[in-house]
Parts: structure tokens; C-alpha cells; sequence
């Protein structure tokens, strides 16, 4: 939708058969996976802890899923060239989550309506602002939305990468050790989500200002990147103070390497998919899944929280990071 939408916009066509049919086909996977996660609660409830009762997973669920389907709404605003509205309101929310856990005791179903439940109120209002003009009766495309099935392959390879980190760690790391991790994954989650604003804004350029502006965009991100990783390592101290947890210099380090390569990655997959290449993304990203899940394994019982980040990076760079620039530099058909 993203790619395409602009394409209709630039041409004056109609584009709500397409709006429409990507909101039919969202609310029928929106309910599809609800009722798979309702038929897996019983099983999943097994493997968490006690105080993590059956009502608060289904909240979970819920949550996420409803913040999925209104993620389609930032796709649409992109394309509109109102994406800064989608980050806004992000912002936003993020700041009243965290107004709330500040100012209220921090509680197991206080963290779980503070945060997930403002956040999911926000983008549900987004969701109603973007599609509140269209009317669901009338005809209906799915063609453009075929012609990302192989991007929804991509995604899926793409999120056995990097969500296998947490999973793994109830396996690998102590308790003192998931929490310092986790707390390190938020804080720069933060820089990782600035990126992906930048990136999704850099995207919807034209070719031309793609082609002749990425090496610079890539140059100033991971100058950023590096900056804002050092003015956290200097305030380590503070941080760990404030969250009574001690944070380990090498575990900041290796997070700021992890995200250096991602940019590199993430910007060279971008050009590719504009481009409708998806060949080199399946293959290198399939190869890079199984090593990141192997390497993981291997040296997260080495190294605990550094292995595992050691093992993410390392996928990274034995397969896309040289191979995706290589294909990035043959001419676009």
C-alpha cells in the first residue's frame, strides 16, 4: 500500500477499491488470529507465571492486535504525505504511558492498561481519522495486495530475526540479566524508532533523490546513531542509579554496533523492495534467520546478553550486510 497508494495519488485515479479491500482483508485476519490466539490461551498461560493470569493475555493479545490493524493507518498517511501525524500521535501516547506509570504504583494491570491501553486508544483514533471519509459499501481491489505477498514473506523472515532475541532469553539469561537487557531494548528502541520514521519518510522520496541521497542518509544516520550511543554510555551511571540495575558498558556498545549494521541493512532491503527485487531478500534473509538463530544459541550460553547481541550481529554481517549492497548497485529495470 505504501508504494502503491502514491502511485494513485500521482495519477489522479480513485484509490478507495484499494483502501477498501485492504480494510476487508484486515478485518477478517484481525478476527482469524484472534480466534487462534483465544484457542492457544490455555497453552500459552502454561508457560508464563502465575501472576500472569489468563484475562491479562487475552488483554495482551487484543491490544497488539488492534495496534496492528491501525498500523495500516500510518501506511496511508505516509503515502498522503501526512505521516508526521502518525508519529505525533505515537509520541504522544508514549508520553501519557508514561506520565501514568510515573505518577501511579507500578502494578502488573496498571503497566498493562497505562501502557498498552492508552497506546491502543491512540492509534485506533488515528485509524478512525485516516479511514473516517470511506464508506465500506462499493467495489473492492486486492490486486496490489497480491502483489505484496512476497513482502509478507519477507516479514515473516524478517520477525523470525529479530524477535528470536526474546524468546531465547528465558533460556540463556538470569533474571537480573533479561531485566537489564530488556530495559537496554527499550532504551534504544528509541533511537531504532527514529530511524524507521526517518527511513519510511526517506522511502516515499522519488527515485532519483533515493538513488543520489542514500549513502548521505546513511552516513548521517549512523552519525546520529553513534552520538546519541555515547551520551547514553556517559549517563550510564544515571540510568543505572535511577532503575537500580547496573548496565554493563560493553552490553551499550554492542547494541550501538548492532544498530549501525541495521542501518545499513535496513536502507540496502528499502532500495530493494522499491525496486519489486525480492529474490536476494528471501534467500540472504532466509540464511541469516537460521545462522541468527544458531549463533544466538551458541553464544548466548557463552556470553549471556553480549552473546546474544554478538550472535544477532554476526548473522547480519556474513550475509546481508555484504550481500544486499551488491544487488543494490546493478541497474533498476
Amino acid at each position: 500500500m505504501q508504494h502503491m497508494l502514491p502511485i494513485h495519488y500521482t495519477e489522479h485515479s480513485d484509490a478507495t477499491p484499494l483502501l477498501r479491500g485492504t480494510l476487508y482483508l484486515s478485518m477478517l485476519g484481525f478476527f482469524i488470529t484472534l480466534c487462534l490466539w483465544m484457542l492457544l490461551l490455555p497453552f500459552t498461560s502454561k508457560l508464563c507465571s502465575d501472576s500472569l493470569a489468563s484475562h491479562h493475555l487475552c488483554l495482551f493479545g487484543i491490544f497488539y492486535l488492534l495496534q496492528a490493524q491501525a498500523s495500516i493507518a500510518t501506511k496511508v498517511l505516509i503515502a498522503r504525505k501526512q505521516g508526521h501525524l502518525s508519529y505525533y500521535m505515537q509520541t504522544v501516547s508514549a508520553l501519557v504511558s508514561l506520565g501514568c506509570l510515573l505518577l501511579f504504583p507500578l502494578t502488573l494491570t496498571c503497566v498493562l492498561y497505562y501502557t498498552l491501553g492508552i497506546q491502543t486508544l491512540f492509534v485506533v483514533a488515528l485509524a478512525c481519522y485516516t479511514f473516517r471519509h470511506l464508506s465500506l459499501q462499493g467495489p473492492r481491489s486486492y490486486a496490489a495486495l497480491l502483489r505484496a505477498l512476497p513482502l509478507f514473506a519477507f516479514n515473516i523472515i524478517a520477525s523470525c530475526v529479530t524477535l528470536f532475541d526474546s524468546l531465547l532469553m528465558a533460556f540463556v539469561l538470569s533474571a537480573e540479566e533479561i531485566i537489564s537487557y530488556n530495559l537496554l531494548c527499550k532504551i534504544f528502541g528509541i533511537l531504532s524508532f527514529l530511524y524507521a520514521a526517518a527511513l519510511q519518510r526517506f522511502s516515499s522520496s522519488s527515485w532519483q533523490k533515493l538513488e543520489a541521497n542514500k549513502y548521505r542518509f546513511c552516513l548521517y544516520s549512523i552519525t546520529g546513531i553513534v552520538c546519541c550511543s555515547l551520551l547514553l554510555i556517559l549517563g550510564r551511571p544515571i540510568i543505572s542509579l535511577y532503575f537500580s540495575i547496573s548496565l554493563l558498558p560493553s552490553c551499550m556498545m554492542l547494541f550501538c554496533l548492532y544498530l549501525i549494521i541495521r542501518v545499513v541493512c535496513d536502507l540496502h532491503a528499502m532500495i530493494l523492495q522499491r525496486r519489486q527485487h525480492m529474490k536476494p531478500l528471501f534467500i540472504f534473509g532466509s540464511i541469516q534467520a537460521l545462522l541468527s538463530i544458531t549463533l544466538q544459541l551458541l553464544f548466548g550460553r557463552l556470553a549471556g546478553a553480549q552473546g546474544l547481541l554478538v550472535g544477532q550481529s554476526l548473522s547480519y554481517v556474513s550475509t546481508v550486510l555484504w550481500a544486499l549492497p551488491r544487488y543494490t548497485k546493478e541497474p533498476a529495470s
